[in-house]
Formats: structure tokens, C-alpha cells, sequence
């Protein structure tokens, strides 16, 4: 899997995240993600912004895709 070879830890959360949403998981993709929603990083926040949005919505939890937007 392509995902190991990344040598960042968080740039490989956020892949994994990535693939568990793609594959069915957005509840495992979010919680992974929880971890970023705060960070200083502006592109590790974006992203697990977009991705909780998407994954929360697809499972039916506006809440938490509202709280992403924060």
C-alpha cells in the first residue's frame, strides 16, 4: 500500500483517512481525523476539515461536519 511509504506520520493519517473513507469507513476516517481538526498545520486542518465534512455527512452526522467548519 502506498500509504506506508509516506514518511510524515501525519501526511500517512490523513492518506489513511482518505482510504477509509473511500472504502466504506467513515466512522474509523473520522476519528483518525479528530486528532487534526485543531492543528496549527493549515493544510493538515483543511484537510481533515474537508474529509470530516464528507465522511460525517455520508454517515448521516451533521454535527460533526458542522463542527469541522468551526
Amino acid at each position: 500500500m502506498a500509504i506506508k511509504v509516506l514518511v510524515v506520520e501525519d501526511d500517512r493519517n490523513i492518506a489513511m483517512a482518505e482510504y477509509l473513507f473511500y472504502r466504506g469507513k467513515a466512522e474509523e476516517a473520522v476519528e483518525l481525523l479528530d486528532q487534526y481538526i485543531d492543528s496549527p498545520d493549515i493544510s493538515l486542518r483543511y484537510s481533515a476539515a474537508v474529509l470530516t465534512i464528507f465522511a460525517s455527512i455520508s454517515h448521516g452526522n451533521a454535527k460533526k461536519a458542522e463542527h469541522a467548519t468551526e
